[in-house]
């Protein structure tokens, strides 16, 4: 944690404050020397105002072990903003130490009823804290319908239909297991392939979209490479899932539609999508 002078004039630093305001978070990654694809990952940290005083409170996301089941130990920490320029870890009092293979974080109040609520994207099943008001949250996401099994990374709440209720947005990663993560492929049509020479690729490589390689200029005919499985065929490269909250509960947007979240290259069209009833693959955008 670092404070800026707010002097006029002054020169801009930082000062590192981190212990003397009470912060001992280390992130954890479970490092067990095998290179696992989550170890590279960093956790998340998220800035709210989880008890209404003013204040905003920090939540760190952390790691855990990758093998031999996640420790107690190792948990996400929730730091209560004293207001004078000092913190207090109220982790065990909140409730909300999850122990999963953390990656991210979002709040907002999704149930309209004044208090902030959490949703932790994980390595994992995800999780949604309910602030119950009293400086304590209650565990949700499986009632809730949102407690998505797959890797996820970045989440945002927004009222996209703007019926008053925020609703969730959830942007899953690749689909990876530990026992399969030294295996590398594309896949193209129907057929691995186990390099990324161009001769085996019946058309130019234009940009990487979400883990889908996508040609924009055929030699052949027009056709599509996908790293692995893509998320339209089972996934290596899933793709991001909206769901609705209600305030009765959440459900899967029949009509949403999954859309790639990585960096586009400088070569590449606009991004393609697929429907989340049928999942059809798009025919390749032209540039």
């Amino acid at each position: 944690m670092v404070t800026l002078p707010t002097a006029l004039g002054a020169r801009p630093s930082f000062n590192d404050v981190t212990r003397a305001a009470g912060i001992s978070f280390r992130h954890e990654n479970g490092m067990t020397g095998k290179y696992y694809y989550p170890e590279i990952m960093g956790g998340g940290v998220g800035l709210f105002d989880f008890n209404g005083d003013g204040f905003l409170d920090i939540y760190f996301v952390n790691g855990n072990r990758l093998v031999d089941g996640p420790s107690p130990d190792l948990k996400n920490r929730l730091y209560r903003n004293n207001g004078d320029w000092s913190f207090t870890d109220v982790t065990d009092r909140a409730g909300v130490g999850d122990t999963g293979y953390g990656q991210g974080c979002c709040a907002g109040d999704y149930d309209n009823d004044g208090d902030v609520d959490l949703y932790l994207s994980n390595f994992g099943p995800d999780v949604l804290y309910r602030n119950n008001g009293d400086g304590t949250f209650a565990s949700v996401a499986r009632a809730a319908g949102v407690e998505d099994p797959g890797w996820g990374q970045t989440s945002s709440f927004l009222d996209y239909d703007g019926d008053g209720w925020l609703d969730l947005y959830v942007q899953n990663y690749l689909t990876y297991s530990l026992e399969k993560h030294t295996e590398a492929f594309i896949l193209v049509e129907g057929k691995k392939v186990l390099s990324w020479d161009a001769d085996q690729l019946p058309y130019d490589v234009g940009s990487v979209l979400g883990g889908a390689v996508r040609g924009s200029q055929p030699r052949d005919e027009q056709a599509q490479a996908e790293i692995g499985v893509t998320g339209c065929h089972g996934a290596i490269a899933e793709t991001g899932s909206l769901a609705v909250l209600s305030g009765r509960g959440c459900s899967r947007s029949p009509t949403g539609s999954r859309r790639s979240s990585r960096a586009r290259s400088r070569w590449s069209a606009p991004p393609s999508c697929c429907s989340s009833s049928t999942c059809d693959s798009p025919s390749p955008p032209s540039r």
